[in-house]
């Protein structure tokens, strides 16, 4: 295993993590002792932080986590998540310290290592963003009076959280750019893949707003890192659609993307293990602004293939280039 420092916050972590949401589903399916078998066979092979969230599974994630950890008698960095609904906005720093003493409760902890923003940020409230959980929230609601920000302040004075990070990916762009410019965010979690390069590449690299998986994340990760905030990337395997090259149940365009992204590793000439698993996860691992993959995970074997992926290497700094700017 490599590790990676993340952002200034002095914590080194494993270049993988493990996601333990729905996607991989690991830690939500199977009985509690293949979900401790699971979590013991990923931190065997060095994987230390474990990436959870309140809304997963509606709270059975971070229950099953807590339970297969304290059976181990393991202690990896634990992340973790909040996602407020429209009723919490009328008291968002009570709302935000509630839900987090409710995850502290469930992950059998202390303290969390990592708490994030689970919401996307608008320029007005909403129901539900355009991505993911959770109602829209303002960049006011996060770091205006009585918001996000002061309830992670209150809860760091109390221990019972170490760093702070939000969700990156979906919302409007200029509104997110106010959380990655504020300084009052340790971290950042972000959409990267073979797919969708647009977080990182400045200016982005070609997309499709017709497919919610390669929206326009307009460099918000390189924003970020240049910002001194950690990099964390979700979806590096696209939520399962580059798990090979055969059609899936995606839709059409990552059906076409991935015929391009076939031909493009086919030009480049190079004894590029073209495994596209492998590949996808080299390639992320290959963005010298990510510092950890989360990858979700539904057995060892899945495992042994990221492993396989780190064993390889980063691409070639021509090869990675060649794929960031393609037309894909």
């Amino acid at each position: 295993m490599k590790y990676s420092d993340l952002g200034k916050t002095g914590l080194s972590l494993s270049v993988v993590a493990f996601g333990c949401g729905p996607t991989g589903g690991g830690v939500l399916a199977g009985t509690p002792l293949e979900q401790e078998l699971l979590v013991g066979h990923a931190i065997d092979a060095g994987i230390n932080i474990f990436d959870t969230a309140a809304i997963y599974g509606q709270g059975k994630s971070e229950e099953n986590l807590g339970r297969a950890l304290n059976q181990l008698k393991a202690s990896p960095i634990i992340a973790s998540k909040v996602a407020l609904e429209l009723p919490d906005l009328n008291n968002i720093k009570q709302s935000v310290i509630s839900s987090v003493e409710a995850s502290l409760k469930r992950l059998q902890t202390d303290s969390i290592d990592l708490i994030q923003l689970h919401n996307r940020i608008g320029l007005e409230r909403s129901e539900k963003g355009n991505i993911g959980v959770g109602a829209q929230l303002t960049a006011e609601d996060v770091l205006g009076p009585n918001g996000v920000i002061e309830a992670f302040k209150v809860l760091r004075e109390q221990g019972k959280i170490k760093f702070t990070g939000f969700t990156g990916f979906g919302g409007i762009a200029s509104e997110v750019f106010q959380l990655t410019d504020s300084n009052k965010f340790d971290t950042i979690n972000v959409l990267f893949n073979l797919l969708n390069r647009s977080a990182i590449t400045t200016p982005p690299a070609p997309h499709s707003a017709d497919d919610t998986e390669n929206n326009d994340f307009h460099g918000v990760g390189s924003r970020a890192f240049n910002n001194g905030m950690g990099v964390l990337a979700i979806r590096v395997l696209a939520a399962g659609n580059l798990i090979n090259f055969t059609e899936t149940k995606g839709n059409q365009l990552t059906k076409f993307k991935k015929l391009k992204l076939r031909e493009r590793v086919k030009r480049m000439g190079t004894d590029i293990d073209t495994d596209l698993a492998i590949l996808s996860t080299r390639f992320a691992l290959s963005c010298p602004e990510i510092t950890s993959l989360v990858i979700g995970f539904s057995n060892a074997a899945q495992i042994k293939t990221a492993m396989q992926s780190i064993d390889g290497g980063k691409l070639e700094e021509q090869e990675y280039n060649g794929i960031l700017i393609s037309d894909i």
